[in-house]
This record gives structure tokens, C-alpha cells and sequence, in this order.
């Protein structure tokens, strides 16, 4: 048996699924079985909720609520044709009824008479119908038969104007059905970019929060590096007034003057092994200048202040900060970096030349088609404002702000 779902929610057939669900609720509240209502009617109104709700099985409904109206109409115009044809009989039964109601009020004599004039008017009647018929018959048989001719056309042409009527009702419902099933999918087609566009926006949010972190970490750095300085300052103001007291020597070995000058210092209340391990610390970046002309992932922090040429404005067991970029270290190595000011000098080389990387490759594979990051973590690399997401060093997604990774 066809149940109309749409009637059965309450909704018009191109109610939305917001409308859907509105309905729904309204309708559970007062078919639930803990509200009252008919175990049987609510199953119903779930069974229609979810065709209502699944596109493919919407639109297998939609044809099925289509051919069953349809159907439904032309009964109902058989319907009432039989209902007339049995009025009219009704009618005639009612006024046979009358006249034998009439006719037992009248006495027995006049009835008999009546009788007889009856049979006789009746056989006069039979007679000239015989005669009429038999005229008929001799006429249509000497008649022209284009008469028939003509009659089968006109039936002809009637039967064309039915059918045509019953295609072009066919049609306009197939263009109905059509046209709803091309609106379901435009608005399946908008819901997805609605879907991309607040995921769009989720990650946005993400990177948003870590780059707020990363500048929290940034000042702090800063803070750290300013410290460091001021600490350095009052050093070599310290140093610069010992040596303006201290007497002029000739040349001598460095040994020998480091030795002496730690000395003047321990009187001062310097320690002779600070000044070793400044002095270590200068001679050991004048020497790595020279050696390395670039840092990568897992150089040593020697590594990275040789490649720089100077030593970091931040320093910190996790970190060296070199204006507003920065290089994180674990353990004394690096294990990754976010070159904000353009100014590190981080390479990390290319195996073989690759136009394009994609869903599931390496990071080795990543940096083959995009050459050295911007930014590198253990989640992500950074080119400009682009970011590759990495998962077990693997490519699982990616943000083309920048409109310049070569992705496909």
C-alpha cells in the first residue's frame, strides 16, 4: 500500500531537508510511543523521515509518488462516471416506484381499462417500429459507405487526441521529476562546498593558534636575547675598564696573556675560566665561518652559528632565534626551523628534480619538486604561507594560500 510520506509529515514536496527534520520532531512528539501515540505510526514516520532524508532513495520515491497520483486521478474520473450512471438509475428505479405507488391508489375497473389501452397502444407500437426498422435496414443498404468511413476517422481522430493528452501529461511529469532531481544535486553540490569551506576555515583557525604560540615563543626569545645582551654589555664594560687600569705589556704569547689577564680578573672577582670559555667560544666561530656555509636537519648548534656567521639574539635549550626567525633544538641538534625573516641559511639538498608531489609522498619527495622549506616541523612543512600537513613522514593534506605549491 502507497503512503504519502510528504502528507504524512506535513511538508510540501520540495520541503528542504531543514524542513524535513523540523517536521520530524514536531511529528515524534506526538507519535512516540512515550508520548501516547501508535507504536505503527511512529515506525511510519521514521521509515518516511529516512527516504526523505537519503537523495537516491528520495528520488526512487518521487517517481513511485509521481505514478501513483497519476493512476489515482484517472480512477477517480471512472470513479465519477459509475457514480452518475448509477444516480441516473437510482432515478429511474425512484419514479418506477412512484408510478406503481400511484397506480395502487386508483380503483381495480379504471387500472383494467388502462390495461387494455396499454396493450393495445403497445402492439400499434411494435408495429410501426418493425416498419421503421425495415426501412432503415433497405436505406443502409442502399446507402454510400463513406458514411463509415467518415465515422472511423472521427474515432480515429479521437483516440489521437487521447493519446497525445496522455504523452504530453507523461511528458510534463518526466520534466517535473528531472527538474527536482537536478535541484537535489545543486544542493548537494553547494552543501559539499559549504563542507570545504568550513574545513578551509578550521584549518585557518588551526594555523591561526600556532602561529599565535609561535609568536608567544617568539617574545619570550626576545625577551631571553635582550637579557643576553644586557649581560654581555655590562661584561665588556667590565673587561674595558680592567683593561684601562691594567699597564701596557709588550707582545706575548696567548697563553701567557689570557693566563695573566685571568689573573687581573680573579682580583676583580672575574673567573679565569669564564674568560677560557669566552675566549674558546670566539676562536671556535672564527674557525666555522670558514667550514660551513649553510646549516640542515640535525646539524649541531656549532654547525648552525658557523652558517650564520654571528651568534643567535636568542638563546635557549630548545632554541636559537636570529631576528624573528627561529631554530628549534632537541638535545643539541636541529630538528627544525621557521624562517620568518628570510634570513637563515638552511639547505637541505635534492635527491633528483621532480615537477610535482602529491597524496602519499615523502617529505624527500616533497622537497625534490619544492626545493628547501620555509618552515619545518615533525607535522608540517611551511613554503610562504602554504603548509604541506605530514603524518609518519607522509603527505596527508595540504593549504595553497600562497598559490605556490606544484601539487597535483
Amino acid at each position: 500500500m502507497f503512503v504519502d510520506y510528504y502528507k504524512l509529515l506535513g511538508i510540501d514536496k520540495v520541503a528542504c531537508e531543514k524542513e524535513i527534520k523540523k517536521a520530524y520532531r514536531q511529528k515524534s512528539k506526538i507519535y512516540h510511543p512515550d508520548s501516547g501515540g501508535d507504536e505503527r505510526d511512529f515506525i511510519s514516520l521514521t521509515k518516511a523521515y529516512e527516504t526523505l532524508m537519503d537523495a537516491s532513495l528520495r528520488r526512487s520515491y518521487d517517481l513511485a509518488y509521481t505514478s501513483y497520483y497519476s493512476h489515482s486521478s484517472a480512477k477517480q474520473k471512472e470513479q465519477t462516471r459509475s457514480n452518475e450512471s448509477e444516480q441516473k438509475s437510482n432515478n429511474n428505479n425512484h419514479y418506477s416506484k412512484s408510478a406503481n405507488s400511484s397506480r395502487s391508489s386508483k380503483s381495480q375497473d379504471s387500472y383494467n381499462n388502462q390495461q387494455a389501452e396499454n396493450k393495445k397502444s403497445q402492439s400499434n407500437t411494435n408495429n410501426r417500429t418493425k416498419e421503421d426498422f425495415s426501412e432503415r435496414f433497405s436505406n443502409s443498404a442502399n446507402t454510400d459507405p463513406t458514411n463509415n468511413n467518415k465515422q472511423e476517422k472521427g474515432n480515429k481522430e479521437k483516440n489521437h487526441k487521447y493519446r497525445w493528452g496522455f504523452w504530453t501529461f507523461a511528458a510534463a511529469n518526466l520534466v517535473l521529476v528531472l527538474g527536482i532531481i537536478f535541484l537535489i544535486n545543486i544542493l548537494n553540490s553547494q552543501d559539499t562546498r559549504i563542507f570545504s569551506l568550513i574545513n578551509t576555515i578550521e584549518e585557518l583557525e588551526s594555523d591561526q593558534e600556532s602561529l599565535i604560540l609561535e609568536r608567544d615563543e617568539l617574545v619570550t626569545n626576545l625577551k631571553a636575547a635582550n637579557s643576553y645582551v644586557q649581560e654581555e654589555l655590562s661584561k665588556l664594560q667590565e673587561e674595558q675598564q680592567d683593561r684601562d687600569v691594567a699597564p701596557i705589556v709588550e707582545e706575548r704569547e696567548p697563553e701567557t696573556a689570557l693566563e695573566e689577564e685571568g689573573a687581573s680578573d680573579s682580583s676583580e672577582g672575574v673567573s679565569t675560566e669564564v674568560i677560557a670559555e669566552v675566549t674558546e667560544q670566539i676562536g671556535t666561530e672564527e674557525t666555522s665561518q670558514e667550514l660551513a656555509e649553510y646549516f640542515t636537519l640535525g646539524s649541531v648548534i656549532n654547525e648552525v652559528k658557523m652558517a650564520m656567521g654571528s651568534p643567535p639574539d636568542g638563546l635557549s635549550d630548545y632554541s636559537l632565534s636570529y631576528d624573528l626567525s627561529r631554530i628549534s633544538i632537541e638535545d643539541g641538534v636541529v630538528t627544525g626551523w621557521n624562517n620568518i625573516s628570510d634570513n637563515l641559511r638552511v639547505h637541505m639538498p635534492k635527491t633528483q628534480e621532480s615537477d610535482y608531489f602529491g597524496q602519499g609522498s615523502t617529505i624527500q619527495e616533497v622537497i625534490n619538486a619544492m626545493g628547501t622549506p620555509t618552515g619545518y616541523s615533525d607535522y608540517s612543512l611551511s613554503y610562504d604561507l602554504s603548509r604541506v600537513s605530514i603524518e609518519d613522514g607522509i603527505v596527508t593534506g595540504w593549504n595553497n594560500i600562497s598559490d605556490n605549491l606544484k601539487v597535483r
